[in-house]
């Protein structure tokens, strides 16, 4: 399925009402004292291992190293704060809801993003100019996901749903504006199953070039 994007990347999608972005703000402050699920591909950093995209240290007894490359699913709790979180990690285990999309994408052509699940029935996705931090149950009423909703809560926009049946692949054309080379934003998606429970996935950072 295909979306527009009018100039300068603003997205046409449903956006999250002004009372729930203020109900989701009062609850990131929780975020440093729960034991939360977290989604993210692991990497190696010059000090350590991370989750690629979002920039989010790992730490803990555990081999990293046999999950680089891999999204992994993660529990654990926040040693840092909301704005520069460290995970540490209580278990880890490769994910069943992958999100994958393009890091770079030019002018005029189209951003692909998909999502693979083994277990999901429905998909969403969002997108954002900004970057978030938010361990949550419910971001939408009466729809109970875990994970961690990595956009800005103030400008997301999210758009589906949609059936989904082992993957979801959705495009979105970039408009050809010189003024959006070097803009950088965030996709991320979610999977729901019928019982209106599911999953964030990991989120990945997008570059527009020439």
């Amino acid at each position: 399925m295909q979306h527009s994007i009018p100039n300068r990347l603003a997205f046409p999608f449903r956006r999250v009402a002004l009372a729930s972005v203020l109900t989701l703000a009062s609850l990131a402050s929780t975020a440093t004292a729960q034991t939360f699920t977290i989604f993210g591909e692991v990497r190696p950093t010059p000090t350590g291992y991370h989750l690629a995209d979002v920039d989010i240290p790992l730490t803990g007894k555990f081999d990293f190293q046999q999950f680089v490359g891999k999204v992994v699913e993660v529990r654990g709790t926040n040693q840092g704060t909301t704005k520069e979180p460290t995970i540490e990690v209580g278990s880890i285990q490769e994910a069943q809801d992958v999100l994958r999309a393009d890091h770079e994408v030019r002018l005029g052509r189209e951003l692909r993003m998909r999502i693979d699940s083994r277990t999901g029935q429905r998909w969403l996705f969002f997108l954002s100019p900004g970057r978030g931090f938010l361990p949550l149950d419910d971001l939408f009423p009466g729809v109970a996901l875990k994970g961690t909703f990595f956009l800005d809560v103030a400008t997301y926009y999210v758009f589906g749903p949609g059936a989904l049946s082992g993957n979801h692949e959705e495009r979105v054309p970039i408009p050809a504006a010189k003024e959006l080379i070097g803009v950088r934003f965030w996709t991320q998606a979610a999977t729901v199953l019928p019982d209106k429970t599911g999953v964030y996935t990991n989120a990945v950072s997008v570059m527009i070039r020439r």
